[in-house]
């Protein structure tokens, strides 16, 4: 991986390799062929043609000794080979500076292609050189005046100089050579001083740059998980120290729209799960998109994860998935009831079904995006009460009916003279009284039992002794535990603690539980009546020995007019309907139950099928 480090110092050693790759060939191509041409060989030039201009008149005296003086002269104090040849390329005179390497062969050797014309200067390598180094050689023509002539006007022409020889200088440009080399070696030296410079430049830098984009890498990780706390120092006010306080501005803003998106969140879950109604909510590729807890009690769901879910897999009621699409579909509203196996809203038998309300309607999720959410209310409870409403309204009407026809026909009997006879007359008379006491009955237990349940009961609530209570409704019901052949025990502990109870209500209780229990048994059957006690609460239970109640049914057996199937219970319901107490009005167990309710008690029932039943109730006793 490419590091901003590795990159700033790519780009710095570039520029390094560029500059100093410049001024070597600036030192090379220019520098130096200036310096060795125009300045040392025009020095060179300029003493040669001086001391040519000396060493003129001697060649004219041809004194040998005095020109060799005159090079020794100049080779002082130009530390150059000095040598004169004529224009046959003989030596007159040479001087050789001391410290030179060779003094053979002469210094012609060196020139081969030697010029007598004008000055001239070139350079010699190693390989053509007697001393085996790299020459600077400078080649000066000699001449003298001599002769004189005429201009063709009667004009005096100027003498024509007369080449006698030639004087070459040879220079050592080793020293040069030296130079340039250190002179390379200071480039050198300068390039890894660059070199060192750029590297350190490039880690300071390196450091500012890439030290705060580390930090924002590392802020941005955090940022993915969740963690919007965190925040970058700034210390600059260049464009990384801009770009960390632009970051710390985002995750500020992160921040709080993360904590608004999560307080809507919040809102909209808690909204959701205390709906009493199931939401349930998908796109338009049928898969679900939201889904409250309360879906799966109102759809009689298993709790799964349903989010995400195609609707075909989430084994959701076909009705639904058909409602969803045709909203889909249609893009419109659609209300509908669906059946459930249970839906939630009370106590259901196995075989009966519950109902839920769809209330679908299509969403607009965005560009062309669709879905549809729809709201399932359960409504099991409710068609479960318009049902018992109508039973009971049925169960009035029936109740009525009976004691009413009787009435009624008797007194058409005594009306029309059908019954004439006294004794007939007498039975007539005591029919419509009887039935009459039944309606009085009936109509009392309604108005008992309204206001029983209308949460305000009318309770003379007082310290009570269970024992007396219990034997008073036993002894009150032996002419029907007789008629029906069933024998009433009483197991009661002597030492029973007492309630603070309402006794009338109490002992209404035990005459209707005691009532019930004759009501269902069998002939010679028994009904025991027992009770135990806690630090808490009393608990009190009347057994029978009779048929029994299906499981199905106990649930429903502390309604108002809710008759148990079966030939024998509908026997037995016939002997009710019969006898002189309150149990023929079917309200008996309602009238219970509201009234242990309003004591802050509980009731229950247990049976078996074919051994008998036991009802019981708790009370507290503080």
């Amino acid at each position: 991986m490419k590091t901003l480090l590795s990159k700033l110092l790519a780009a710095h050693l570039l520029v390094l390799i560029i500059a100093f790759g410049l001024l070597g060939l600036l030192l090379r191509q220019i520098l130096y062929p200036y310096y060795l041409h125009q300045l040392m060989g025009r020095q060179l030039l300029s003493r040669g043609e001086a001391l040519s201009a000396r060493i003129s008149p001697l060649l004219e005296e041809k004194d040998r000794s005095r020109l060799k003086q005159a090079l020794e002269v100049a080779k002082a104090s130009l530390g150059a080979e000095i040598c004169l040849v004529d224009t046959k390329r003989r030596v007159l005179a040479h001087a050789v500076p001391s410290g030179a390497l060779s003094r053979e062969p002469p210094l012609t050797t060196c020139c081969p292609d030697l010029s007598f014309h004008g000055p001239t200067l070139a350079t010699r390598a190693a390989s053509l050189t007697a001393c085996g180094r790299d020459m600077l050689v400078a080649a000066v023509p000699v001449y003298w005046p001599h002769g004189e002539g005429e201009g063709t006007e009667g004009l005096r022409e100027p003498p024509s100089p007369t080449l006698r020889g030639v004087l070459l200088l040879r220079l050592p440009i080793s020293e040069i050579h030296a130079a340039a080399g250190r002179l390379w070696q200071l480039v050198l030296l300068c390039g890894l001083v660059g070199l060192g410079l750029a590297l350190g430049t490039a880690l300071i830098l390196s450091d500012r740059i890439s030290g705060p984009l580390r930090k924002m890498r590392a802020m941005a990780a955090k940022m993915a998980k969740g963690d919007f706390g965190a925040r970058l120092q700034t210390r600059g006010r260049d464009e990384v120290g801009q770009l960390a306080s632009s970051f710390n501005i985002l995750a500020e803003r992160l921040e709080e729209s993360l904590a608004r998106l999560e307080d809507e969140t919040a809102k909209l879950r808690g909204v959701l799960s205390s709906m009493a109604e199931g939401v349930l909510a998908i796109g338009g590729d049928e898969r679900i998109l939201l889904a409250n807890p309360q879906t799966f009690g109102v759809l009689n769901l298993p709790q799964r994860e349903l989010v995400g879910r195609p609707l075909e897999e989430a084994g959701l009621p076909e009705e639904l998935i058909k409602v969803f699409r045709s909203s889909l579909a249609e893009r419109k509203m659609i209300r509908e009831e669906i059946s459930t196996s249970w839906a939630g809203g009370g106590p259901l038998s196995d075989s009966e079904a519950g109902a839920a309300s769809l209330h679908v309607v299509p969403m607009h999720l965005g560009q062309d995006r669709w879905g549809a959410v729809a709201v399932i209310r359960d409504i099991s409870e409710a068609r479960r009460l318009e049902g018992m409403r109508r039973r009971f309204f049925s169960d009035i009407s029936h109740e009525l009916r009976t004691p009413l026809t009787n009435i009624t026909g008797y007194a058409a009997a005594l009306e029309d003279g059908t019954a004439a006879d006294p004794a007939d007359r007498a039975r007539a008379l005591s029919v419509i009284l009887k039935e009459s006491e039944r309606l009085r009955r009936f109509i009392e237990d309604l108005l008992d039992l309204s206001r029983l349940e209308s949460g305000a009961p009318d309770l003379q609530k007082e310290w009570c002794d269970l024992r007396p209570l219990a034997s008073a409704a036993a002894e009150s019901l032996e002419g029907l535990a007789s008629q029906a052949k069933v024998k009433v025990h009483l197991d009661l502990p002597p030492d029973f603690p007492q309630v603070f109870a309402d006794p009338h209500r109490l002992s209404q209780v035990f005459v209707n539980l005691i009532s019930n229990a004759i009501h269902f048994n069998r002939p010679q059957g028994e009904v025991i009546v027992s009770a135990s006690s806690s630090p808490t609460e009393i608990k009190v239970m009347v057994k029978d020995t009779g048929v029994g109640i299906a499981a199905e049914e106990l649930p429903y057996v502390w309604e108002r007019f809710h008759r148990v199937s079966g030939g024998v219970e509908r026997s037995a319901l016939s002997v009710e309907r019969t006898n002189s107490h309150s149990a023929g009005t079917g309200l008996g167990l309602a009238i219970v139950r509201s009234i242990i309710q309003a004591h802050g008690g509980q009731v229950w029932a247990e049976s078996t099928p074919g051994e008998g039943s036991i009802f019981g109730f708790t009370l507290p006793t503080d």
